[in-house]
C-alpha cells in the first residue's frame, strides 16, 4: 500500500472529525467505527494511526489529560510499532509519577470486595511494619484507575477468579503510572506475616533479582484448579503448554525490570496475555520470553506464609495450610503431616545441605560433612566404618524405591521423582515392604533436564534442590567414575549418563567438593617443561603493590615456588603456603608447607590473619573459587587476592585457556563480598584486580543501590527517552559498507600522538573494527560486554579485551602507568545507557590519569530536526542530545572540556551530525604546563558548516595548542 494515498486520507478523515464525538464513546471499538464513520470508509491500522494523532494533538491543545491518557492508551494498540508510540509511551506512563527511592519496594495484595476486610488487616500490618502497601480490586468498566484514600485501587477488570490475570496487569499498570519503575512484591490476601518479616530483607531481594518465588509447575500441573471456583460456569480445563517452573502466585517479587517489560508489553501487546487462568503461570511464562529467569527463593528470609485454605473451601477441599517454610530447629526430624510432597519437606530444611552421593569422595570429608546443619544421603548409602571419608550424621534419606533398595525405617525418606515417571514403577511396592510414607515429588525433574532422560536419583535430587532455591554441597559426586564408596575396587555398572557431573556444576547455588579439573597435572607440566613458570610472578605483584605485612599469621594459596612465601616470612610473618604442584611444592623453602589444591582448605582447622593469593583464582573453575572464597572466610579474617579477568596467553592440554574463569570486575566483586568488606584497586597488569577486605561478621546480602534521584539528563523537560532500549550488536553485515564516526577514531590517534601516548583505551568498543586498524602503531584496550566483547577476543590475537557492564560503574582494571600514556575514546556509547552518570564516572575515573578522552554521540536536532523530542528511531538508543545540551551534561558531571564540535556521522554523508566532545586532564604532565591548564575553550555558537573532516581537525588544533 502506498504511504502518501493514506496519509492523504487519514489526514482528510481527521478534518471532519467532531472532537466530542470522538471523546463521548467509552470504548476503542466504539471509536474505531466512528473514524470509519467519519471517513465514509474502513481505513486501515496505520490511517487510523495518522488521524489518532491528530486527535491526540487537538486534545493535547485544550490540556484535556483526562481524556488523552485513554486516547494514548488506544493508540498503542491500534499503532505499537509507529515511530512515535515509544514516545507516547513514556509520556503515557511518566505524567504525574510521584517518584520512590530506588530500593523500595512496593508491596501489592490482590484482593476482591468479598474479601476485602481482610486485604485491609493485611495491608495494616504490612504499614506497621515499614512497608508501602497497596490492595487491588477489580470493577469493570471503572476505565483509569481510582485510588481511594484507604490504600485500595479499583482497576478496570471484572472481579472474579478468572480475571486475576487481567486485574494483576491493571494494577502493575496503576502503581508504575503512580511512582514510575519501581520492584513490586505481590501477594495474595490470604498471606500471613510472621515476626522475621522486614521491608529491608525485599529491598536486598530486588536489588539481586529480577524475578524471585517458590518455583511450582511442572509437565502435569493441575489444568482443572479453576473449575468450581469461576464465575464463568463453562470454564474449560487449561489449554497453554508448559513451558517450564514459574514463582509460586501466593506471594513472589518483581523487580524494576521485570515490571517494566511487563507494562511496556501490556500496553503495546496486551493480547500477548491473552487466554491465561492462571496469573503466576502468565507472569513466568511472559518473563521467561522476555529472556528473565526465575530466581528461586531462600524462602527463610521472607517472613511470609500462604494459607490455601480460604482459596480451596470454594472448590469443596480443606487442606492444611501450604507454609513458604521457615528455618527448622536443629533437633531430629519429624515426619510433619503437613507436607504433600518432597518439595514441601525440602523447603523446610535448614541450610546449606550437603548432599552425599555414593562415589568415592575425593578427601576424607567426614568431618566437615557432619558440620552441615542438613545431611542427605542416597539409596543404600552406608556410615559405620566409613565415618572418616562420609561423616556419620544422616539427616533423610532421598530413594526412589527401586526393587534393590533396603528398608531402613529409622529416617524421613523422599523420591525426587514424580509418581507418574518411570522411576516410581516400584515405589508403591517398596512403601509396602518399608512400611515407609516415602514422599514424591510435584515437579517433574525430567522436565528440567531435557538432556537427559534418565537421571540418577542424586541429579534428580540435586535439581529440585537448585529449583527451589536452597543452597547445595556436593560429596561423593564424580560422574560415576567409581563404584560404591563401601565396595572399594568395584566399577560402576550404570545406565546413567557420564554427563551428569558436568550438569551439576552447572546448577545455580550447587557446590561440588569433587575433583572438577586435573589441576595438578596440568601445573606439574608447566613448572617442569617451562622455564618461566619458575618466575614467582605472585612476588613481582606483592612488591610492585609496595606493601609491607608484619608480624601476620599469612596462608598463601597458590604459592608456586614459594618464593612470595619466603619474602613475607622475612618480613616476620608466620606463613603457610599451599601449592598443588608436586615439581613447585618440592621448591618452596619455607617449613610450613601443605601440597593440595582447593578440597585441602576444608580440612584445616588453623587461624590465619590473612589469606594471600596472587594471580591464582582466575585458574581455577567457578565452582572451585566459591570453595575458596568460603573456606578463606573461615579460615582468615582478612584478604589480599589479584585476579585477572583477561584471557592467558596460555592454553591448556584439551586446548582450553588457563584462565579457567574469565569474568568481570563486578563479577569478581560479587563473590568476595558474599563474604568480605572489599576494596578493590587497579593492579599492575591490564586486566588485573587487586582486593583487600576484612571477613564480615556474618554473611548479609549485598546492600541495595543508593537511591538516585531522577534526572532529566539537561535535555529538554518534554523530551521522552526510550524506557528499554534493546542490546546493540556491532556488525559489519548491518553497515552496508558505510564507516560510521570515521573522524572520531583518527582524532585519537593524532592526539596519542602528540601527547606520546602508546595505547588506544576504547569503551564500548563493539566489534572493534576502527580500533584495531589502530593496532600495531598502538596498543589497544577494548571494553564491552556480551557478545560483542566475545568477539573481540575470538577474532584478535592482539590487543587487551576487557569485559564490563558500562552502566555499572565497576572499577575499570586498568594500571594508573598504562592510563597515563593513553588516549580513551567513548564513540557514540553514551546515547545507549539507560542512566549515563555510571559510565560518566566511569570516563572521569579514567582521566585521573590518562591525559584526555574523545566522546561522541549524535546530535538530535542535526539527525532528526529541532522538533524531535524523542524517543530515537533506532530502539538500541535511550536518549539523544544536541550539541550545547551535551557540553551542559559533561560540565555539570566535572569534565573539563577542550572542545565541543560538531563532525560526520558517516563517510557516506558529510553533513555534521555527531558532536565530538574532547575532555582532558589538565594537571597531566602533558597538559599542566600548557596555556589550558587555566583555560576553557567554549564551543562554537552555531553548528559549523565544515568540509569532512573540518571539525575534526579544528578540535585537534585546539587541543595541539594546549600541548605545545
Amino acid at each position: 500500500m502506498a504511504n502518501s494515498p493514506s496519509r492523504t486520507a487519514a489526514e482528510s478523515a481527521s478534518l471532519r472529525l467532531d472532537l466530542a464525538r470522538m471523546l463521548s464513546p467509552a470504548t476503542l471499538v466504539d471509536r474505531l467505527a466512528y473514524l470509519n464513520e467519519a471517513a465514509g470508509r474502513r481505513l486501515d491500522s496505520n490511517e487510523v494511526a495518522s488521524a489518532w494523532l491528530e486527535v491526540l494533538k487537538a486534545v493535547s491543545a485544550a490540556d484535556n489529560a483526562a481524556e488523552l491518557n485513554p486516547l494514548i492508551a488506544d493508540f498503542l494498540r491500534i499503532a505499537p510499532y509507529h515511530p512515535k508510540a515509544e514516545g507516547l509511551y513514556s509520556l503515557w506512563r511518566g505524567q504525574g509519577v510521584q517518584p520512590l527511592p530506588a530500593d523500595a519496594v512496593v508491596f501489592l495484595i490482590l484482593s476482591c470486595t468479598r474479601h476485602l476486610d481482610k486485604a485491609r488487616r493485611l495491608r495494616a500490618q504490612l504499614g506497621e511494619r515499614g512497608a508501602l502497601a497497596y490492595v487491588a480490586r477489580g470493577e469493570p468498566g471503572t476505565g483509569e484507575a481510582r485510588w481511594l484514600d484507604d490504600g485500595v485501587v479499583v482497576v478496570d477488570a471484572a472481579d472474579s477468579y478468572e480475571a486475576l490475570p487481567a486485574k494483576l496487569l491493571a494494577a502493575l499498570d496503576a502503581i508504575v503510572r503512580r511512582h514510575g519503575s519501581v520492584a513490586v512484591f505481590k501477594l495474595d490476601d490470604d498471606c500471613q506475616l510472621d515476626a522475621n518479616f522486614h521491608p529491608a530483607v525485599f529491598s536486598q531481594l530486588a536489588a539481586a533479582a529480577d524475578y524471585a518465588g517458590v518455583p511450582v509447575g511442572a509437565p502435569t500441573h493441575d489444568r482443572c484448579w479453576h473449575i468450581g471456583k469461576t464465575a464463568d460456569a463453562g470454564i474449560t480445563p487449561y489449554g497453554k503448554r508448559f513451558n517450564g517452573p514459574w514463582a509460586r502466585g501466593g506471594a513472589y517479587l518483581l523487580g524494576r525490570r521485570a515490571v517494566d517489560l511487563i507494562h511496556h508489553e501490556w500496553a503495546l501487546f496486551p493480547d500477548e496475555f491473552g487466554g491465561e487462568h492462571y496469573e503466576d503461570k502468565m507472569v513466568g511464562d511472559f518473563l521467561r520470553r522476555a529472556g528473565v529467569a526465575l530466581t528461586p527463593l531462600v524462602t527463610e528470609e521472607l517472613g511470609v506464609s500462604v494459607d490455601m485454605r480460604d482459596r480451596l473451601v470454594d472448590a469443596g477441599d480443606e487442606p492444611a495450610p501450604m507454609p513458604m517454610p521457615m528455618p527448622m530447629p536443629a533437633a531430629p526430624v519429624r515426619h510433619d503431616p503437613a507436607w504433600r510432597c518432597t518439595e514441601d519437606f525440602l523447603c523446610s530444611l535448614p541450610g546449606p545441605i550437603a548432599v552425599v552421593g555414593n562415589g568415592h569422595p575425593a578427601r576424607d570429608f567426614g568431618a566437615v560433612i557432619d558440620r552441615y546443619p542438613t545431611v542427605i544421603r542416597l539409596n543404600n548409602y552406608r556410615t559405620a566404618g566409613f565415618e572418616a571419608a562420609v561423616g556419620s550424621r544422616t539427616t533423610a534419606r532421598c530413594t526412589s524405591g527401586w526393587h534393590d533398595i533396603e528398608p531402613r525405617g529409622e529416617l524421613i525418606e523422599f523420591s525426587p521423582f514424580t509418581e507418574a515417571s518411570a522411576e516410581s514403577a516400584e515405589l508403591s511396592a517398596y512403601r509396602a515392604r518399608s512400611g515407609v510414607a516415602v514422599l514424591s515429588a510435584e515437579i517433574d525433574v525430567h522436565a528440567l533436564l531435557p538432556a537427559l532422560p534418565r537421571p540418577s536419583t542424586g541429579l534428580a535430587l540435586v535439581q529440585l534442590l537448585s529449583t527451589l532455591g536452597q543452597q547445595v554441597d556436593l560429596f561423593g559426586f564424580d560422574g560415576f567414575a567409581t563404584g560404591h564408596y563401601w565396595r572399594p575396587g568395584q566399577p560402576m555398572a550404570t545406565t546413567h549418563s557420564h554427563d551428569e557431573l558436568g550438569v551439576l556444576l552447572a546448577l545455580p547455588g550447587v557446590t561440588l567438593y569433587g575433583e572438577s579439573y586435573p589441576y595438578a597435572q596440568l601445573y606439574d607440566f608447566c613448572h617442569a617443561e617451562h622455564e618461566g613458570y619458575n618466575y614467582n610472578e605472585g612476588l613481582a605483584i606483592y612488591q610492585r603493590m609496595g606493601t609491607a605485612l608484619r608480624g601476620e599469621r599469612i596462608i598463601e594459596f597458590g604459592a608456586g615456588n614459594g618464593q612470595l612465601s619466603a619474602h613475607l616470612e622475612r618480613q616476620g610473618n608466620q606463613v603457610t603456603a599451599v601449592e598443588v604442584s608436586s615439581v613447585a611444592f618440592a621448591r618452596i623453602p619455607v617449613a610450613s608447607k601443605i601440597q593440595g589444591d582447593c578440597l585441602t582448605l576444608p580440612l584445616l582447622d588453623a587461624h590465619f590473619d590473612r589469606f594471600v593469593s596472587m594471580d591464582v583464582l582466575e585458574h581455577l573453575t567457578e565452582n572451585d573459587i566459591r570453595i575458596v572464597l568460603r573456606e578463606a572466610a573461615r579460615l582468615a579474617d582478612s584478604i589480599l587476592v589479584t585476579v585477572s579477568t583477561r584471557p592467558s596467553g596460555l592454553l591448556g592440554p584439551k586446548g582450553e585457556n588457563l584462565h579457567l574463569t574469565v569474568r568481570p570486575v563486578e563479577w569478581w566483586l560479587a563473590q568476595f563480598e558474599l563474604f568480605f568488606d572489599v576494596k578493590a584497586t587497579r593492579g599492575h597488569d591490564i586486566g588485573q584486580l587487586v582486593v583487600e577486605g576484612r571477613r564480615h561478621a556474618g554473611r548479609p546480602a549485598r546492600p541495595a543501590a543508593a537511591p538516585t534521584a531522577a534526572d532529566g539528563y539537561e535535555l529538554p523537560a518534554q523530551y521522552s527517552a526510550r524506557a528499554m532500549p534493546e542490546y546493540y550488536v556491532d556488525s559489519a553485515e548491518g553497515d552496508h559498507g558505510v564507516t560510521w564516526q570515521p573522524d572520531v577514531y583518527p582524532l585519537a590517534a593524532e592526539l596519542a600522538r602528540s601527547l606520546g601516548c602508546k595505547t588506544i583505551v576504547d569503551i564500548g568498543c563493539g566489534h572493534a573494527r576502527k580500533l584495531s586498524l589502530l593496532h600495531p602503531e598502538f596498543e589497544v584496550v577494548g571494553v564491552d560486554f556480551g557478545p560483542n566483547i566475545a568477539h573481540c577476543r575470538r577474532q584478535f590475537r592482539f590487543g587487551n579485551w576487557l569485559e564490563s557492564d558500562l552502566e555499572s560503574g565497576t572499577l575499570l582494571p586498568i594500571p594508573d602507568h598504562v592510563l597515563a600514556r593513553s588516549v580513551v575514546v567513548c564513540s557514540d556509547v553514551i546515547e545507549h545507557t539507560r542512566d549515563p552518570r555510571p559510565l560518566l564516572k566511569t570516563l572521569r575515573s579514567l582521566l585521573e590519569q590518562a591525559p584526555a578522552a574523545v566522546i561522541s554521540t549524535p546530535d538530535r536536532v542535526q539527525t532528526h530536526g529541532s522538533g524531535h523530542m524523542g524517543p530515537p528511531p533506532n530502539r538500541a538508543h535511550t536518549r539523544e542530545w544536541e550539541l550545547a545540551e551535551f557540553q551542559r551534561l559533561l560540565e555539570r558531571e566535572g569534565f573539563t572540556l577542550a572542545t565541543t564540535t560538531l563532525t560526520r556521522s558517516n563517510d557516506r554523508d558529510n553533513r555534521p551530525a555527531t558532536i565530538l566532545a574532547v575532555v582532558v586532564n589538565p594537571r597531566h604532565p602533558a597538559l599542566a604546563d600548557s596555556r589550558f591548564g587555566a583555560t576553557r575553550v567554549a564551543p562554537p555558537a552555531t553548528a559549523p558548516q565544515a568540509a569532512p573532516g573540518g571539525s575534526q581537525a579544528g578540535a585537534r588544533a585546539r587541543v595541539m595548542a594546549f600541548a605545545d
